[in-house]
């Protein structure tokens, strides 16, 4: 008659364990641990080793047991296999009894340990506050950059203005200097023309009295002549113009007129 046996169960660890040891059966025949089949003479016997799933004694544990087949009159000492199965079990919870119980205070410690580390929290206001000042201060300085930048190009065109007026003033000193080269030229040619003037007005007062003294010639020749000839005794009018000639036009004449007699 076929017996099944399947073992108890805890849930407390993620580990396995396995047997792997071997039985001696009655009849010559032998099963080895680890899932291992054996046939005898007078039936069969099929063995599962026992395995503990979880880790040492951790939560979620389950141990199995195995599962053992037996054919009919295999087995003589059925109680003893059961006997050694069943301490084995006892042996393994045991085990996992005292693993939990580590477990159990390794959590208590790390509980405790993550109770006693505290946060230390930090005051930032102070900070905050310094912040603030400093973004104050940046915000400030980027005006006044901007302020001094606009100063520069300010100056920078007041500059480009001084060259332009500085070129400009260039520009009419040099213009300024060809004038003044230009009058002084002109000067000389004007000074150049008073003096042929001066000297056609010369020449022409000289001429202008040599022909008086010429016209003068003539005419007491002509009157002595005209005299002698016609009347001896008659009274002569002399007049005499005196002109003043400027630039070859009369400015003033005076006349003298006298009466002599001619002899």
């Amino acid at each position: 008659m076929p017996v099944t046996l399947v073992g108890q169960s805890s849930s407390h660890s993620s580990r396995s364990i396995s047997s792997s040891s071997a039985m001696s059966l009655s009849g010559g025949s032998q099963v080895f641990g680890g899932g291992q089949a054996l046939v005898s003479a007078r039936g069969f016997y099929q063995r599962r080793a026992p395995s503990v799933y979880g880790g040492a004694g951790g939560s979620g544990t389950r141990i199995s047991q195995s599962v053992f087949t037996f054919g009919s009159g295999v087995f003589n000492n059925e109680k003893g296999a059961m006997q050694n199965l069943n301490d084995r079990l006892a042996s393994y919870l045991e085990k996992v009894h005292s693993l939990e119980v580590a477990n159990r205070k390794l959590e208590m410690q790390i509980r405790e340990f993550c109770e006693q580390k505290t946060t230390i929290s930090r005051d930032l206001s102070s900070y905050y506050v310094n912040i603030t000042d400093l973004q104050t201060k940046i915000a400030r300085s980027r005006l006044e950059n901007h302020a001094v930048i606009l100063q520069i190009d300010n100056a920078q065109l007041a500059s480009t203005e001084v060259k332009t007026s500085y070129t400009q003033l260039s520009e009419l000193k040099r213009t300024s200097q060809s004038l003044e080269i230009n009058r002084q030229s002109i000067l000389t040619e004007v000074g150049l023309r008073q003096n042929g003037r001066r000297q056609r007005k010369h020449v022409y007062t000289r001429l202008n009295s040599r022909n008086s003294n010429v016209v003068a010639t003539v005419l007491i020749v002509f009157v002595s002549f005209t005299s002698a000839e016609h009347k001896p005794h008659i009274e002569r009018r002399v007049k005499t113009i005196v002109e003043e000639i400027v630039d070859g036009q009369v400015v003033s004449s005076t006349v003298d007129t006298q009466l002599e007699e001619i002899q």
